[in-house]
C-alpha cells in the first residue's frame, strides 16, 4: 500500500524513450495507491504508472503536469485495474493521451479529466481488446479539436453518467479515424456536456460550485457513500463525489409525511412516535 505521499520531480530516462518506465512501475501485483499527489514526472510510457498485468487500485489521488511518450499519465497492458476518485490535470503525452488501455480490463468511476493534451487525443487511447468501464466521472477542455476517446474496433467500451466535453466534434472516434455511430453512443445514458463549473481550476481547485450541473448527476443505482448531507440522494460527478468532500446539494425541501399505519386513526402525535421523512431537491 502507498499512501498520503507526494512524488514528484522524478525524469525515468527522458520523455521520448518509450523504453523507460513511469515513476511508478508495477508488474503482475495487486497494490493499492491512495491520497497521494503525483505531479512533474516524465517517461516514456506512464508518465506516473506503468502496470503490467496488475489489478492495482488507484484512488482519491491527484496525477498532474507528468509526461510520457505514451500515456502521460497511465499505461496500462493486461490487468484489471481500478481508478477512483482521482483528477488527472494538465498531464501530456506525444501518443497514447492521458491514459493508455491495452487488452485490459479497466473501471473508471469518478475521475475528474482536465487541461491534458495529447498528439492524438487529449484522453484515452483504448487499444487492442481492452474492456474499459466510465462512469460518474467529468472530461473537460482536454486537448484542442481532439477526441476525447480513440479505441480500436476489438475493444468494448461503456459509459455511463458523465459529463463530457464535446466542443471537439466527435469526442469519441475508431483509431481508423472513422466516428462511432449514435446508435451505440446513444444507449449510454446519462451523458451530459455542459460546463461543469470547478471552483478555480487555474489554482488547481477542480471542486463544484453551488451551482454545478455535475451535483447529483451521477448514476441513480449508485450509493452517496459518504457524501455530507444535504446530498440529494443521488452521487455527484467527478472526483469527488461520493466522498465527504462532495459539493452540497444547493437547494432542498424537508417534507415530513406521518406513516399511514401508525397515524392513520389521528392526527396527534404521543411523545417518542416516529415519522417517515423524505428529502429531495427543489428543481
Amino acid at each position: 500500500e502507498l499512501a498520503y505521499c507526494i512524488i514528484k520531480d522524478i525524469n525515468i530516462g527522458g520523455q521520448g524513450n518509450v523504453n523507460w518506465d513511469g515513476a511508478i512501475q508495477i508488474n503482475y501485483s495487486s497494490p493499492l495507491i491512495q491520497h497521494s499527489r503525483i505531479t512533474n514526472n516524465s517517461a516514456g510510457q506512464g508518465g506516473v504508472i506503468r502496470a503490467m498485468n496488475s489489478n492495482f487500485q488507484l484512488s482519491y489521488c491527484i496525477l498532474q503536469a507528468n509526461e510520457a511518450t505514451s500515456g502521460g499519465a497511465l499505461s496500462l497492458q493486461g490487468g484489471k485495474p481500478e481508478i477512483k476518485n482521482t483528477i488527472f490535470a494538465n498531464n501530456s503525452s506525444q501518443f497514447s493521451g492521458t491514459i493508455m488501455a491495452r487488452n485490459t480490463q479497466a473501471v473508471f468511476e469518478n475521475i475528474t479529466m482536465t487541461g491534458n493534451s495529447g498528439n492524438k487525443t487529449g484522453g484515452f487511447s483504448i487499444q487492442d481488446k481492452s474492456t474499459v468501464s466510465i462512469k460518474n466521472s467529468i472530461f473537460w477542455n482536454n486537448g484542442h479539436h481532439q477526441p476525447l476517446i480513440v479505441f480500436d474496433p476489438a475493444a468494448t467500451l461503456n459509459i455511463r453518467y458523465c459529463d463530457v466535453d464535446t466542443t471537439s466534434t466527435p469526442w469519441i472516434e475508431q483509431s481508423d479515424g472513422s466516428p462511432v455511430a449514435r446508435s451505440v453512443t446513444d444507449k449510454w445514458p446519462g451523458i451530459i456536456s455542459v460546463d461543469p463549473m470547478f471552483v478555480n481550476p487555474a489554482q488547481g481547485d477542480y471542486s463544484l460550485q453551488p451551482d454545478s450541473p455535475c451535483i447529483d448527476a451521477g448514476d441513480p443505482d449508485d450509493s452517496t457513500r459518504e457524501e455530507p448531507f444535504p446530498h440529494g440522494f443521488r452521487i455527484n460527478m467527478g472526483a469527488f463525489g461520493g466522498s465527504e468532500n462532495a459539493a452540497l446539494t444547493k437547494d432542498y425541501t424537508l417534507t415530513v409525511t406521518p406513516d399511514p399505519i401508525e397515524f392513520g386513526r389521528s392526527e396527534e402525535r404521543r411523545e417518542g412516535e416516529e415519522c417517515r421523512s423524505r428529502w429531495s431537491p427543489e428543481h
